[in-house]
């Protein structure tokens, strides 16, 4: 799989057309951009003898911007894979957040998309330049899942910094340990996730 083969230097696309011309070819060549073929070509920002190889097969993808309907899936695909990645709890995602989301243009596609919601799953706000912050104030989570939340962050950066040592985290919270168990047992932490 090659990305971008217009950022290839000549030599390197005239070695890649020379290969793909053998009778017993030792690997198949697919090539991934965002631009058409057909204008790099015309562009002379691709060997021709590279644009034939490729020009047997074209698959033709819309932008992310002409499938609206799969934005918002897909974001929440991301940040769940995120969240699960990264321990955390799936955070709800505002009215106002979601409706600059879909605004968006999405030139970067997918990338930028998967990028933005792993922001969003670490806290930090995305397409702050779209969305007013002050609106999704409208939308407020519970005081108390709120602290929750906060509470498991800290158990599960603590069992982290200690790689699962029950009696090193109880002390470095400052709680017995009993109490930490049950913390644990409230937020599904197993101490066995922590150790390396």
């Amino acid at each position: 799989m090659l990305s971008h083969p217009e950022y290839l230097t000549r030599e390197q696309q005239h070695h890649l057309a020379r290969l793909q011309s053998l009778e017993h070819r030792p690997f198949r060549l697919v090539g991934v951009g965002s631009a058409s073929l057909v204008e790099q070509a015309a562009a002379n920002q691709i060997a021709a003898e590279l644009y034939y190889c490729f020009a047997m097969t074209q698959i033709a993808c819309q932008s992310l911007s002409q499938r609206p309907d799969d934005i918002e899936p897909l974001f929440r695909h991301y940040l769940r894979k995120a969240c699960l990645r990264l321990n955390h709890p799936v955070p709800e995602i505002a009215g106002e957040l979601l409706k600059g989301i879909m605004r968006r243009a999405w030139p970067s596609n997918v990338r930028e998309l998967a990028n933005a919601a792993e922001l969003f799953a670490v806290g930090v706000l995305p397409l702050a330049e779209t969305v007013n912050p002050q609106l999704l104030l409208q939308e407020p989570t519970p005081l108390d899942r709120r602290v929750e939340e906060y509470e498991r962050q800290i158990i599960t950066e603590a069992l982290n910094i200690h790689q699962g040592r029950i009696n090193e985290v109880a002390e470095y919270l400052q709680i017995p340990r009993k109490k930490l168990y049950l913390r644990m047992k409230k937020y599904g932490l197993s101490k066995e996730h922590y150790k390396f």
